[in-house]
């Protein structure tokens, strides 16, 4: 019979700590690479496919590598990061930028050439854990699918090609058809959530939600689709009644996942959804995202977001915590 184990003694969790608290500081701050700026897209029209609803040309200048999680955690870039980065060459381009046209096409590519076929979908698959939403790898994300989708509808505007309209249908294919299967769609009281990560229960990130209806709007318009455009119109209402779950007076939730206490947004995502709302309000003219806009923008001062930063990086040190005391399944 070997040695039983010991348990570590205090010292050995220290460097873990340190780590831990210095990435739960950078996310909880929102700084480095996957935070770059993301304000209303300058070249967004509600009639047709044109420029993106947020403007990602700093995405799309920005270093791609490895972030550190607030956990201390690595993660690689995923299909969303290429996406975004395709999306932000785009609107360079429209904005006068003729060489952003190829770094265009050829992120676009990449992105195609990274899905997996399913008969006739498209789907980017997600190979890391998240254990604060209990999900493990791997799994699917609206997001992935609805900004890849994104990204082929302008594709195949620019260069008339079928096969970026194929690559756009097959990306919002799982969502259309298999989105209940996949775990893609869930049902609320209001009408169909799309999903950010395939979690039980459903997490309803609300950046995640919104970036999957523009992929199901510009499939709709851009390529006429009754189907994307019956779950865009659907999901729409629904998330326009949801908006008050949202909010807890002072702030935003980034998601709706039942912790023990409210999951709330980063400064940056709260930025961003006072961003989505207005661009959805815009595309949509539905007035509860006018409206929510307005109330969050108020939100958004200094005493607000240190008190959000606060409690971010107080809820990854309880998860270590519990991590170490082996409460973290």
């Amino acid at each position: 019979m070997g040695e039983k184990s010991r348990p570590p003694t205090r010292g050995t969790h220290l460097p873990r700590l340190l780590t831990l608290t210095r990435g739960a500081v950078g996310a909880a701050l929102s700084r480095g690479p996957g935070y770059e700026p993301q304000p209303v897209g300058l070249n967004t029209r509600h009639d047709r496919v044109s420029g993106y609803y947020l403007d990602l040309r700093r995405k799309a200048a920005a270093e791609l590598r490895p972030r550190v999680t607030g956990r201390g955690e690595m993660i690689l870039p995923g299909p969303t990061a290429t996406a975004q980065r395709a999306l932000g060459l785009h609107e360079a381009w429209l904005m006068g930028d003729q060489k952003a046209f190829e770094g265009f096409l050829e992120e676009a590519q990449r992105l195609r050439d990274r899905a997996i076929e399913v008969g006739t979908s498209l789907l980017w698959q997600y190979d890391v854990d998240v254990p604060k939403f209990r999900q493990r790898a791997p799994w699917y994300s609206c997001m992935a699918q609805g900004q890849a989708a994104s990204a082929f509808v302008r594709a195949h505007i620019a260069t008339k090609q079928e096969y970026w309209a194929e690559a756009a249908l097959a990306a919002v294919h799982p969502l259309v058809v298999d989105g209940e299967r996949l775990g893609l769609v869930t049902a609320t009281p209001y009408g169909p959530a799309l999903e950010e990560a395939t979690t039980n229960p459903p997490s309803r990130i609300l950046n995640g939600w919104i970036f999957g209806l523009w992929g199901l709007w510009d499939v709709a318009i851009g390529l006429t689709d009754a189907h994307c455009r019956g779950l865009f119109n659907a999901s729409t209402e629904a998330l326009a009644q949801m908006l008050a779950a949202y909010d807890v007076g002072w702030w935003t939730r980034y998601s709706l996942f039942p912790p023990v206490a409210p999951d709330l947004a980063k400064p940056f995502y709260h930025t961003l959804h006072v961003a989505q709302i207005s661009a959805l309000f815009s595309l949509t003219g539905i007035a509860d995202f006018g409206d929510y806009a307005e109330r969050w923008r108020a939100y958004d001062r200094f005493r607000n977001r240190a008190r959000a930063v606060a409690s971010k990086a107080s809820s990854v040190l309880g998860e270590f915590r519990r991590e170490r005391a082996g409460t973290i399944a």
